[in-house]
């Protein structure tokens, strides 16, 4: 069965508003570096973590981000606590967590703390980011809910390599080898993997709050488990992803949510107005 689900890698960077104004003022703006594939997209374990000890990597964080399915965290490097972290004890951590559990539980607004104890800079530095199934306007649309806006920095800047590029270069790197040129399908084929048009984005945003954003992962569960067949693979216990037999569909997911949240609630509290009268 030909597996249409994506995967979107991504590495974000704090930025100053000054800079890079942001129309919604109460955004926290994110510059972003975006690789777009499918979840076909297999990382040889063994291999990546020999990478990343061959380029003197201290630290990584890797959250693996899915519609749903249960949560699991694994450090996949010798590490050892009562060490400091250092080249010759580095610290590779792994996290498969749900879309709704990462933003309800603040996972990224951590990140951008300026310490914490097993960093000198914010964890945001070290992360690298992987949202399963989901289209990337999708995804943006939903952290704005959480006072994230996602942009892909300055145009005047643009040819110049940045952080956020310098470090998801890494991670491909320490995936692939240097052998490999997904990099070149991903760039050419994005609008096939990561784009996706919001219609109605701005009514998109009003039917969606954050006190209804809980209802909204039930009903995005409901909707790939039923409509889309979509369900959970495990290559391997640090490696979940989805696989379906459709494209996740804004339009689709949109028409659903007001039929099955939106509507519901309208009726329902239409009657209860006829019950008090």
């Amino acid at each position: 069965m030909k597996n249409f689900t994506q995967k979107t890698i991504l590495t974000l960077a704090l930025t100053s508003k000054k800079i890079l104004p942001v129309k919604n003022s109460q955004c926290t703006p994110l510059i972003y570096s975006l690789y777009a594939t499918t979840s076909e997209y297999n990382i040889n374990l063994a291999a990546f973590q020999k990478r990343l000890e061959l380029l003197q990597c201290e630290k990584i964080f890797i959250y693996n981000i899915l519609p749903f399915g249960s949560q699991s965290a694994h450090i996949i490097s010798d590490y050892n606590k009562d060490l400091p972290i250092s080249v010759e004890n580095p610290l590779y951590y792994i996290n498969n967590i749900t879309l709704k559990n990462f933003l309800i539980k603040n996972i990224l607004k951590d990140a951008i703390v300026p310490k914490t104890s097993i960093a000198d800079h914010p964890l945001l530095s070290y992360s690298v980011f992987i949202f399963n199934s989901l289209p990337f306007p999708f995804i943006t649309t939903l952290m704005r809910q959480y006072g994230f806006w996602f942009t892909p920095g300055a145009t005047s800047k643009r040819g110049c390599l940045s952080p956020t590029e310098y470090r998801l270069s890494q991670f491909i790197t320490c995936c692939e080898g240097m052998r490999r040129n997904t990099i070149f399908d991903s760039y050419h084929n994005y609008n096939k993997f990561g784009v996706q048009a919001i219609v109605d984005q701005t009514k998109f945003e009003l039917d969606i709050n954050v006190k209804d954003i809980l209802k909204l992962y039930d009903c995005l569960e409901e909707f790939l488990k039923t409509k889309l067949n979509y369900k959970i693979s495990e290559a391997q216990p640090w490696d979940l992803r989805m696989d379906g037999n459709y494209p996740f569909n804004y339009r689709d997911f949109y028409d659903y949510y007001i039929d099955n949240v939106v509507k519901k609630e309208s009726n329902s509290n239409s009657n209860s107005i006829i019950k008090e009268n």
